[in-house]
């Protein structure tokens, strides 16, 4: 777990001092625009898991890219998956990086290592935050446990799972990208109508379930997925990809957050090709929540 710490680390700190690099966008996928600074992520990720983990071998799954790789001297080849956000929230990183004032962006660095192309199959989790250089990492030690931590120190579960200094859930809902106004409208809604404030997040998903470990919201739910608009068979909006998450996700549960899809199914069941319809919240309200947008979920689906 330390060499993944080092690499989102090590990249996180050289994206913030990139200010020599001309931002521009290089073009749109699935509602994204990508842009230089992803160009920059991928390459520094690239050369830190050279440097740190050189004898990898198997799937290194990143956002832009993503390819596989074999030693050829090696007899005992072992199938690993790298899933990889090289840059999560490239808008607030590109508007950091050509600001005029210096501050450090909402955007994170995240990597997960799996035995397979499943999420049930994680054992380790470590984001970067390059607003407060703090890392927070993950590590299997049972078939669906974890434990936690927050720079490199144990984070115990009770000091996370209740809300502390205020008596309303407050309660992101996620739209980033995507045309569905409507129904993210109608989704606000059926929670409003339940008691609980709704807001969007910060353009990072990694970042927004960081931001209820800081006791800044209790919940966070994306349903894009069910969103889906395409152009000749090609998908064109944006959802929330696997990579996304999959750094975040075993943090998120390590410190005791309940973490389900949008039917209060095991997240472990999506692979890296999928999107997913998450929910992450404080587990006194994550049935609360599964109560308040089942009819939706179910009208989506049908």
């Amino acid at each position: 777990m330390e060499k993944f710490e080092q690499i989102v680390q090590e990249v996180g700190q050289r994206i913030l001092k990139s200010q020599e690099i001309e931002i521009t966008d290089t073009h749109v996928y699935k509602g994204h625009e990508s842009s230089t600074i992803d160009i920059t992520a991928k390459n520094l990720m690239q050369a830190a898991i050279e440097m740190h983990v050189p004898d990898f071998e198997g799937i290194i799954r990143f956002e832009l890219r993503p390819y596989s790789k074999t030693l050829i001297e090696s007899h005992d080849h072992v199938p690993l998956v790298l899933i990889i956000d090289e840059l999560d929230g490239t808008t607030n990183t590109k508007r950091y990086l050509s600001s005029a004032f210096q501050y450090h962006p909402l955007a994170a660095i995240s990597i997960a290592l799996a035995l397979t192309s499943s999420l049930e199959d994680l054992v380790i989790g470590a984001v970067y935050t390059l607003d407060t250089g703090d890392t927070f990492s993950a590590l299997r030690f049972d078939r669906e446990q974890f434990l936690a931590f927050h720079n490199r120190q144990r984070i115990l579960p009770q000091s996370i799972t209740r809300t502390r200094g205020d008596s309303q859930s407050r309660i992101m809902v996620i739209g980033y990208s995507n045309s569905h106004r409507m129904e993210k409208g109608t989704l606000e809604d059926a929670l409003w109508h339940q008691g609980f404030r709704t807001y969007e997040g910060c353009r990072a998903s990694s970042m927004d379930v960081i931001s209820i470990l800081r006791n800044s919201f209790d919940a966070y739910i994306d349903l894009r997925s069910y969103w889906s608009t395409k152009i000749q068979g090609e998908e064109t909006e944006a959802m929330l990809q696997v990579y996304d998450v999959a750094g975040v996700l075993p943090i998120a549960q390590g410190c005791g957050l309940k973490v389900t899809d949008a039917q209060g199914k095991p997240w472990g069941k999506y692979s890296f090709d999928d999107s997913i319809p998450l929910v992450v919240a404080r587990p006194d309200i994550h049935t609360r929540i599964l109560n308040a947008i089942r009819p939706l979920v179910e009208e989506w689906q049908a």
